[in-house]
């Protein structure tokens, strides 16, 4: 089974307003829960563990379209002259690419719950982004969770996600370079609450949720239109994938969408450094990663150049399932893509 998503599918949805805009956030699969789908919602509690009755019916749409990206000052405010600078985005490219021809680094979303350890729990979402300065272009690619492959360091096969669970971070990105090739070294990584708390720490997210969504199992239910999700409504509709058409698929599209959205947002709302290190503290608070501090920064001066409409191109690994089993097994179309994007971090 073939499934790819590119950037013409974004750009229908974003045809419908004016966007002249990857740090900002990264999305979680797993269990049930409920939802809730605000524009309000801004606080740093921790989500309650407390179960809650199901919403019953579907959200009507209640955001409006993201506006146009800010004008960007490389060079710290005066108040903030501790913070470190770099001339332009494509110093900062420089920095931390090392003379590579790529960046690569893996969001990877766990279902750590809370009082969990977030980096030995499994991999739900593994995303990998890479960007190519000399062509201006980046690529995003999924691998399914149920992806059958040789664990690195461990002598054997199996899903992916529990590269994570029965490892490390550091073993989940060497089987990801022995199975893609691609170069990556660097990671991001959250779980469920910590999840929610970026986006509700972020004062929410805008999405444009089309077609309409009815996933009771993971508490999804929205109209077509734009929505601010809060923390809550995020989760669940990066988890929702029961009722999508192609089920994991989908849903792993559904994750780009708000990987997609929260860069748009942060086009919109920084127009310096300063603006860059609040987003850069949301995530730190919110995550576990390899980066040191400086990285942090740099990788969002990159991450706010990139317009995310018509520079980047989502790939979904292509997969097939394992006759009697859970397994997805790695194709030939897999395989030629990873090839492909490992030499220089982009399609074709």
């Amino acid at each position: 089974m073939k499934t790819t998503f590119h950037r013409r599918g974004i750009n229908r949805a974003a045809s419908v307003v004016l966007l002249t805009a990857l740090c900002g956030t990264i999305v979680a699969a797993g269990s049930n829960s409920s939802l809730a789908a605000s524009s309000k919602s801004k606080t740093t509690a921790k989500p309650s563990t407390k179960s809650k009755k199901p919403f019953a019916g579907m959200r009507s749409p209640n955001g409006k379209p993201i506006n146009p990206a800010t004008v960007f000052n490389a060079e710290p405010a005066s108040s903030d002259a501790s913070l470190p600078s770099a001339p332009s985005a494509a110093d900062a490219y420089d920095i931390v690419a090392k003379n590579s021809s790529y960046y690569a680094i893996a969001f990877i979303g766990t279902d750590a719950r809370p009082n969990e350890k977030m980096d030995r729990t499994r991999a739900d979402t593994i995303q990998i982004f890479m960007y190519n300065k000399s062509k201006n272009r980046a690529t995003m690619f999924s691998i399914p969770r149920d992806t059958y492959v040789p664990i690195a360091d461990k002598g054997k096969s199996d899903k992916i996600n529990s590269a994570l669970s029965n490892g490390s971070p550091e073993i989940l990105l060497r089987t990801i370079r022995l199975v893609t090739g691609v170069n990556v070294n660097s990671y991001v990584l959250t779980g469920f609450s910590g999840f929610q708390n970026m986006v509700n720490q972020l004062s929410g997210v805008s999405v444009l949720v089309d077609p309409a969504i009815n996933d009771k199992a993971s508490g999804a239910q929205f109209n077509k239109g734009w929505f601010v999700f809060n923390g809550e409504a995020a989760l669940a509709y990066a988890r929702a994938r029961k009722t999508l058409p192609k089920g994991d698929f989908s849903r792993s599209f559904n994750q780009y969408r708000l990987i997609l959205y929260t860069l748009l947002k942060m086009r919109t709302e920084t127009s310096s450094i300063t603006d860059l290190a609040t987003w850069i503290k949301v995530l730190r608070a919110n995550s576990v990663s390899n980066l040191n501090p400086t990285d942090y920064l740099y990788l969002a001066q990159i991450a706010r150049s990139i317009d995310p409409i018509t520079q980047i191109d989502f790939q979904v690994a292509p997969t097939s399932t394992k006759k009697g089993t859970t397994y997805e097994i790695l194709g030939p179309d897999a395989i030629a893509f990873f090839k492909d994007v490992s030499v220089d971090g982009v399609r074709g």
